[in-house]
């Protein structure tokens, strides 16, 4: 089962919900060579599962499926390498400072996993990631943000098999390594249709890869069904293979629909991100106790009020203050959520 997490800003709770039976227990030989097959619900349907233009947190916990990152978070919210063999670090030589007519740069190493290719067998190496910045970097394309990318000075592509990046930052960045900083993109299969031969480029949150990503992960896209699901099946190209064959992300808008389908048994589980609420989960516990396994686990999701500074009330700053003093957020959180949240008192 999948559990993908959102970085956002503040540390609060998320919930995962998925149904488990003795039968999906068998042990004989014959039910393991039946295919495994997971039905995930999710009430938010992505709006792009391309990762230099998804904007909802939706599109990160589906497509991470089949795209991976330079590192994830592991269960405990420790930051692991994921398509890179290590964390560079000063201590391993990975990261250096060096100065450039009095400007300190910093200089940051990635060793690519070996053995991580793209869908289609075609090693993923530092030109895909490399790509991926400069299209992020080409203003003619609709980047919601750009910041990470235009800290980095240049990127390069060494080793015979083009399996080291290395970066070079404007300046020291403290947040080089975490989740998301640069996304690989396929740029044997999108160059050409990025690219134009007179050097003008297309609008690539237009191309169809948007709708029908390629994968370096452990499942590769199968369909997009919109308003319906989304489904993967294993990909033979990544190591080690994934125990589960099929993977489905089936759309359920109402919670009280998903629900039904959990207890009818037509999904398996529910996303942590997109999934039910925690009154939901609280009500499937009290009325179902052990049938299901309940499993919460820190996510990064910020939920907070941002206040329309267009409404001539709301200009007053002293106004915006009482609203937010008279909010009794502690209450909220006990009595509404069960006490599953964590409250916070800054962005950080």
């Amino acid at each position: 089962m999948v559990l993908s997490k959102v970085p956002l800003l503040t540390v609060f709770i998320s919930l995962l919900v998925c149904a488990c039976s003795p039968k999906d227990k068998g042990s004989n030989s014959q039910s393991k060579k039946k295919r495994v097959k997971v039905v995930l619900g999710t009430n938010s349907e992505p709006d792009t599962l391309d990762p230099l233009f998804a904007e909802m947190a939706a599109s990160t916990s589906i497509r991470l499926a089949g795209q991976r990152e330079l590192t994830v978070h592991d269960p405990n919210w420790e930051l692991i390498p994921d398509l890179a063999e290590r964390i560079p670090s000063v201590k391993n030589g990975d990261v250096k400072t060096l100065s450039e007519n009095g400007v300190q740069r910093m200089v940051v190493t990635w060793h690519i996993r070996k053995d991580a290719k793209w869908e289609d067998g075609a090693p993923l190496t530092a030109d895909d990631f490399i790509f991926g910045w400069e299209v992020t970097l080409d203003e003619t394309q609709e980047i919601i943000d750009r910041e990470s990318a235009e800290r980095v000075l240049k990127m390069e592509s060494k080793g015979a098999d083009k399996k080291e990046l290395v970066i070079t930052y404007k300046e020291p960045f403290a947040f080089f390594d975490d989740f998301k900083q640069h996304s690989p993109y396929p740029a044997h299969k999108l160059l050409s249709r990025y690219k134009r031969p007179d050097g003008t480029t297309l609008n690539m949150k237009k191309d169809k890869y948007g709708t029908r990503p390629f994968s370096n992960g452990p499942f590769k896209f199968k369909e997009w069904l919109p308003g319906q699901h989304i489904s993967f099946v294993k990909n033979p190209q990544f190591n080690p293979p994934a125990s589960i064959d099929e993977l489905t992300f089936r759309i359920i808008p109402n919670n009280v629909a998903m629900q039904s389908a959990l207890v009818a048994g037509d999904i398996d589980g529910t996303l942590a991100t997109g999934g039910l609420t925690v009154p939901d989960i609280e009500q499937l516990r009290t009325e179902y106790g052990d049938k299901f396994s309940y499993s919460s686990v820190p996510g990064l999701v910020w939920a907070h009020i941002d206040f329309n500074l267009d409404a001539a009330e709301l200009k007053d700053k002293r106004v915006r203050k009482a609203i937010a003093h008279a909010i009794n957020r502690k209450q909220i959180i006990e009595e509404l959520y069960y006490g599953k949240y964590t409250l916070s008192h800054t962005f950080l």
